[in-house]
């Protein structure tokens, strides 16, 4: 059922990128987001808004301010759904983050900070740890259930920290068949304008963080109902534009 639920959703998508479905997308997202700020629906679809404002949702800022992330599932008026699939979602999830630094991700990157050699590292014996007891974590489709792939996994993200420090953080290049699965850090923006990691570039992150970068750079991945409300009040603007005037907003604090 997911597969064919994706396979939906990228039809669904590829419209968007379609003649007809650019001349629709704004008056269809501008239908969508006043349903979502009026609490009659979950939220506005990615994909849809995705296609309208493409780089725009991309950002660039200081990694050591994001101290939240959002979960993959969260509970949106009684329902649990994942975000990922909207860009419009209400109700308080951004209440109910966790500490970015306790996640899974930030604390194996942190245990390999300080070692010459990442066999020597506390996230290379918790992994070994794990496989040993039976539940060998995964890890990108796959489990890190031998040494060797434990190792190779640890070395990859050693290997990038210190390329963050000689060299900064390296944006992610649409060119690169990759580059969906390896896109740019996630970002959710909360009733108030913070900004909160989601889902994408966790590892990353934390590795950023720890190499004390002044700039990453991050794609927004969903905005919370009343900050756009809010930008509709302020602006008088339907929701897409007052949308693109809320991404601007942000740039330009970011670049301060």
């Amino acid at each position: 059922m997911s597969g064919l639920r994706a396979q939906i959703g990228a039809l669904r998508d590829g419209l968007w990128r379609s003649i007809p479905g650019r001349a629709l997308a704004p008056a269809i997202f501008d239908a969508q987001a006043r349903r979502c700020v009026a609490n009659d629906s979950i939220g506005v679809t990615f994909g849809l808004a995705d296609s309208l404002f493409g780089r725009d949702l991309s950002l660039e800022i200081d990694p050591r301010e994001i101290t939240d992330t959002v979960p993959k599932r969260i509970t949106v008026r009684g329902l649990v759904v994942e975000p990922r699939h909207f860009f419009v979602v209400p109700d308080n999830w951004d209440r109910n983050t966790t500490p970015f630094a306790q996640t899974r991700a930030a604390v194996e990157m942190a245990g390999l900070i300080g070692v010459e050699d990442v066999t020597d590292s506390r996230t290379h014996r918790a992994l070994i740890a794990a496989m040993e007891a039976g539940g060998p974590r995964r890890h990108g489709g796959r489990y890190l259930d031998n040494v060797t792939a434990i190792t190779e996994y640890c070395q990859s993200y050693s290997d990038i920290y210190q390329d963050m420090r000689v060299n900064g953080y390296r944006a992610a290049d649409p060119s690169d068949r990759r580059y969906r699965r390896n896109a740019d850090i996630g970002l959710a923006v909360g009733r108030d304008g913070r900004l909160c990691h989601f889902r994408k570039g966790h590892h990353r992150l934390a590795l950023a963080q720890q190499a004390k970068l002044k700039r990453v750079t991050c794609s927004i991945r969903f905005i919370h109902g009343d900050w756009l409300q809010e930008l509709i009040n302020l602006t008088g603007e339907a929701p897409c534009d007052a949308v693109i005037t809320g991404l601007a907003d942000l740039r330009e604090q970011n670049d301060e």
